[in-house]
Parts: C-alpha cells; structure tokens; sequence
C-alpha cells in the first residue's frame, strides 16, 4: 500500500481532528484523552521546539504556513513561562518565578520578564 507524501502538519491535523470529527466513528464511547495530550506535546515538543537536556531548556520555534499563531505555558524549576509564536517572531514571557536562562536556536538568553526574538 503506497502513501502520500504527508507533511508533519498534515499528520497532526489528522490528530487533532480525532474527536471534532469522529473520523473513526468511536466518539460516542468517550473521547480520546492521550490523542489530546499527544496534540499537546506535537504543539508544544514539534513546533514550539521545546526540549529539556542536560544543559538546560531549549527552544526552536515554527509556525506553520496555515497557522497565524500559537502559545503555550509551561512551568520550570519552579517559573512559569508563556511563549507565543506568530508572524512577526516568538515572544517569551516569564510569569511568575526567578529568571531564567534558556536557549533560542541554540543562541543562550537571560529570560528576565519578556524575551522577543525572530522566527527562523
């Protein structure tokens, strides 16, 4: 059986319209709950580009062509961090807690109250 060529988008679409559409025709038994924490972690993981390494917390954010934006929270070592990606760049905000170190494309930045950098 061939497929396709599918794009990450295409396949978190598909993910992500589960339930909104019963594309398998199951909903009726209950929502998918680990499909939705699995488009959670696509969003925030894939595009938003979030990973936790021993060095500390990095980031690598995209935007899909079809998207005008997007953002997510997150709490680390005991900081909440909002990051908003759109069109004109990703903005990174620290909420609540002490500053933070954290990497952009890999570039270290000081995350003191609100961080605005280019997308790549």
């Amino acid at each position: 059986m061939s497929y396709p060529y599918r794009t990450r988008y295409d396949y978190f679409g598909d993910s992500a319209k589960l339930d909104l559409f019963n594309t398998h025709g199951n909903t009726k038994d209950g929502i998918h709950t680990a499909n939705i924490g699995g488009n959670y972690m696509a969003i925030v993981y894939g595009f938003g580009g979030l990973r936790l390494k021993e060095d500390g917390i990095h980031f690598a954010p995209t935007l899909p062509k079809q998207w005008n934006g997007y953002r997510f929270k997150i709490n680390y070592e005991g900081s909440q961090i909002q990051v908003e990606v759109n069109r004109e760049g990703t903005t990174f905000l620290l909420l609540d807690g002490e500053p933070k170190q954290i990497r952009i494309y890999e570039e270290i930045c000081e995350l003191k109250d609100r961080l605005r950098v280019e997308n790549v």
